[in-house]
């Protein structure tokens, strides 16, 4: 289990570091001056976020909404600690729809509290997940998906979109995160081929919470090529910045493998 932390209180830190040993959790401490919270939390994908609920300690408000409401990390579950009960913050805290608050002083009382409070608000790992999604799984892939994927395969991002979002419509099992994974692909590549960098940017950010998680193979899609091919084609936008997306490598748009044989 990962725990991103951001706090400035040494004691705060100390029983977090605590409490993270003993659950057998990596404990990783966000600088305060990290200007992009969003995008550092999306890219690691940690189990829980913890922040410090204190006034004059970062602008905590302006961090949780922004998790909160941005695609790429409004599912992560967020804890605010604080060393003493201040009504008004805590209630400011909720407001925001923070999933929890814990007062956090150095006694084994309250670290248990945070425990408790961190297991009932952490996502699963990517194991847990893969083992339910193996069990799920159907045995062949719909046609809807499998239209969705040849149009990814032959360019077409928009199409390959609407048709993966109407397989996301139809299906209620965890398959939904394979399509949206893939759909916001499309759309990432979509924006690439329309010179739009900052939206392809979102995308690929996006989606990193619906395919990351997911089996090296499933469904006869090999989804670990498809993340590296996704990866290598961030990768370059990322180096050449907006402004020489024109001189994008249009082969990095890669297809996805998949062999309907064994779906």
């Amino acid at each position: 289990m990962l725990i991103l932390s951001l706090c400035g209180s040494p004691s705060i830190r100390n029983n977090i570091a605590q409490v993270a040993k003993a659950m057998g959790a990596t404990i990783v401490f966000l600088d305060e001056k990290e200007e992009d919270i969003v995008a550092h939390v999306a890219e690691a994908r940690p189990a829980i976020f913890l922040i410090e609920l204190q006034e004059d300690f970062v602008d905590w408000q302006h961090i949780i909404w922004s998790l909160k409401t941005n695609p790429a990390t409004r599912r992560l579950g967020i804890i605010g600690v604080a060393a003493q009960y201040l009504s008004p913050i805590f209630q400011r805290a909720k407001d925001l729809l923070i999933n929890d608050v814990v007062l956090l002083d150095d006694t084994e009382k309250q670290r248990q509290q945070l425990k408790t409070a961190i297991l009932e608000h952490a996502r699963p790992s990517d194991l847990q997940l893969q083992s339910l999604l193996k069990e799920t799984s159907p045995q062949r892939l719909p046609p809807l998906a499998i239209k969705g994927l040849q149009e990814f395969n032959a360019q077409q991002y928009y199409e390959a979109h609407e048709t993966l979002e109407a397989a996301w419509v139809e299906e209620s099992g965890p398959m939904r995160d394979l399509y949206r994974g893939i759909l916001q692909i499309a759309v990432a590549y979509y924006h690439i081929l329309r010179g739009n960098y900052r939206g392809a940017q979102k995308m690929f950010l996006r989606s990193l919470q619906w395919l990351e998680p997911l089996p090296d193979v499933w469904c006869g899609i090999n989804i670990a090529k498809f993340r590296e091919d996704v990866h290598q084609a961030r990768q370059h936008l990322e180096t050449l910045g907006p402004d020489k997306i024109s001189d994008y490598d249009k082969c990095l748009l890669k297809p996805i493998e998949f062999n309907l044989q064994e779906s």
